[in-house]
């Protein structure tokens, strides 16, 4: 009778309190915090269904020849699942699906009914009914039964999980029936993606970079025709296609990267159940360091001195050439790769616009709602790179894009490029044979008098584009600088065996001083106004385009800003998912499976990048000795 006394004062001082209310809101109990709270209560509860328990959850059920069969009954008699369509404003209801017990139109019932639903055997024995009577108390005391949750944002812990994440689909071991789990599986540590992806970052930098800096070598040191020949697609024919071409393989390597890692993480027993389309926008959201290493392409050829090269005793002109292509080239792998990262974004966008729009609708980036809480801030932080990497994504893009066609129109304001190939075809004759030449006319000339020159077939006349005409000896001596042997040394050949006038060589000098506006002493124009009116009419300068706008560099500077904020809300999302999901993001911890998903992430781009950066390099300079003898033909 005892027992029976205390239960009963126990359970009518919180019907006191809750006679007051006529709300049935405010304690609702969702399935999983119904299981945390059922572990708590007195052993003889527990094992009044059976010995072991079977009784572990909101919907298990109680034999009716079991001693606490009616008092289990009773106690789960008002769980449903439609509560929440009059309680929306309940944390309990914050995940739909779940039935729902409420604790408040449970403990409101008439005391009477509490204890003529136990008829005397469940929990009868000792102190079991003090036991009992404060366990169902601090079910009914609203600021007790909550205490365990408090940490998880008073919900269970497992409803926390899935709360603060932006979507409710997992990647863990779910289909028990291809595997034995016998304990909490065993996942590769939260980190491991993150390095996969950095190592990943890294080599693919690394190729960028390579890839320019063996285009320069080889276009610095004359070896641009072998350079195509190895590597050039011959149906390109113009800089657009030139621009298509390097945008297919580091869009095919994202998409088949990001496909295949999520079919082999699938193809795990158990994993079954992985969403493989969502896991693989998930991989494609992953950072991506293109951008940004183009951006500091952009400025190094910008910023590095025309006259640069790595070998200083090489002279202007093939120092300029290399320059010249490189220009052309970063113009491309900068369209190129604006290009590519729309789409590679688009495809992405999901994940992250998701996420931003959860993070929006449940409140996460206003007030305390996640900081205080398990996992709070690393939720945050996800949440956080979402938003930026949403906003500054596209306008990423796009600004890479119009920094690329800028730095193009830049590259197409100087002076065409056929001159270039033309000098280093003459470069070599020029240095053997012009000193020779001078040598001889002065042996064979006299100093003064006058030198005929006359038109017709095949006379120097002609070949400069001039009539009959007459100058003085003294101004067919160029200026020109010598080589090493002096006047009067052997030579391996003669003036004799050079098919071409020696005013053909001093034309040749007057085509490039116009042209270049370098290269040629002034005086050697002067005495020769006849010849360089000629070479003017017959070979005029190419047109220089227009100038460069002011803002090109405002431009790209605003491009490169935009590209590391970008960047690093790549990794704050990345960092902040992998931390804050646990073991709902559990890459098995297989050493075959880790080693294979590295090897995807690592060797599609050390496989294709580098070729497919020399093949944009050759494509682009195919292209220009394409125009270029189009321009001089």
């Amino acid at each position: 009778m005892a027992s029976v006394l205390h239960i009963l004062a126990v359970i009518s001082s919180f019907l006191v309190t809750l006679g007051s209310s006529q709300s049935l809101c405010g304690s609702l109990v969702t399935y999983r915090q119904y299981s945390v709270l059922l572990s708590t209560a007195p052993t003889c509860f527990l094992y009044g269904c059976g010995d072991p328990p079977p009784s572990s959850s909101m919907s298990s059920t109680c034999a009716v020849s079991q001693p606490c069969s009616k008092l289990w009954e009773f106690l789960r008699g008002d769980w449903q699942d439609n509560w929440c369509a009059n309680c929306g404003t309940d944390v309990a209801c914050r995940i739909p699906g779940w039935p729902i017990l409420n604790m408040t139109a449970t403990c409101s019932t008439e005391p009477q009914e509490w204890l003529f639903s136990n008829t005397g055997e469940c929990c009868a024995t000792g102190t079991e009914p003090f036991e009992l009577a404060d366990w169902i108390g601090s079910l009914c005391n609203g600021s007790e039964w909550r205490r365990p949750f408090a940490y998880y944002g008073y919900m269970a812990k497992e409803d926390w999980e899935e709360w603060i994440e932006p979507w409710n689909w997992t990647v863990r071991p779910e289909n028990t029936s291809t595997f034995n789990l016998t304990g909490p599986p065993r996942c590769t540590d939260t980190h491991e993606m993150l390095v996969t992806f950095g190592i990943e970052n890294a080599i693919t930098s690394g190729e960028i970079v390579a890839g320019a800096f063996i285009f320069l070598i080889f276009a610095a040191y004359d070896k641009t025709e072998w350079f195509i020949n190895k590597f050039r697609a011959p149906h390109i024919n113009s800089f657009w296609q030139a621009v298509g071409s390097g945008i297919w393989y580091p869009l095919l390597n994202w998409v088949a990267s990001s496909f295949w890692a999520a079919a082999e993480i699938r193809a795990t027993p158990g994993y079954e159940n992985v969403p493989i389309g969502f896991l693989a926008l998930l991989f494609m959201a992953r950072p991506n360091s293109l951008m940004l290493m183009t951006c500091a392409l952009l400025w190094a050829d910008r910023l590095i001195p025309s006259g640069w090269h790595p070998n200083p005793h090489f002279l202007p002109l093939p120092r300029n050439l290399g320059r010249q292509h490189a220009s052309w080239y970063i113009s491309v792998l900068g369209l190129s790769v604006s290009i590519t990262e729309f789409i590679i974004q688009a495809l992405g966008f999901y994940t992250i616009i998701k996420t931003t729009d959860q993070g929006v609708k449940k409140g996460f980036y206003t007030g305390d709602r996640l900081l205080p809480y398990w996992r709070g801030h690393e939720a945050r932080i996800m949440y956080d790179g979402a938003m930026l990497h949403s906003i500054f994504a596209f306008i990423t893009v796009g600004s890479l894009y119009v920094a690329a066609y800028t730095h193009k129109k830049e590259s197409e304001a100087h002076r065409r490029l056929y001159e270039f190939f033309e000098w280093l075809n003459f470069q070599n004759w020029l240095n053997s044979r012009i000193e020779e030449q001078q040598q001889q006319q002065r042996q064979q000339q006299p100093a003064m008098g006058q030198v005929k020159i006359r038109g017709g077939s095949g006379s120097a006349a002609e070949l400069i584009g001039v009539g009959d005409m007459e100058i003085t000896q003294a101004q067919l001596v160029t200026t020109t600088p010598t080589r090493e042997n002096q006047p009067g040394s052997s030579s391996s050949s003669s003036s004799s065996e050079d098919e071409v006038h020696y005013l053909l060589v001093d034309t040749i000098f007057l085509r490039f001083y116009v042209w270049l506006e370098r290269g040629v002493p002034q005086p050697m124009v002067q005495r020769y106004p006849a010849l360089e009116q000629a070479a003017q009419e017959e070979y005029p300068p190419p047109p220089r385009g227009e100038d460069p706008p002011d803002w090109a560099a405002p431009a790209l500077a605003l491009t490169t800003f935009c590209a590391v904020i970008n960047y690093i809300a790549q990794w704050l999302f990345w960092a902040g998912f992998v931390k804050s999901q646990g073991q709902r993001y559990c890459v098995p911890d297989d050493p075959f499976l880790v080693r294979t998903i590295r090897l995807i992430f690592w060797l599609l781009p050390l496989a294709g990048i580098l070729p497919t950066t020399l093949l944009s390099a050759a494509e682009t300079n195919g292209l220009i000795q394409a125009q270029n003898a189009v321009a001089g033909g």
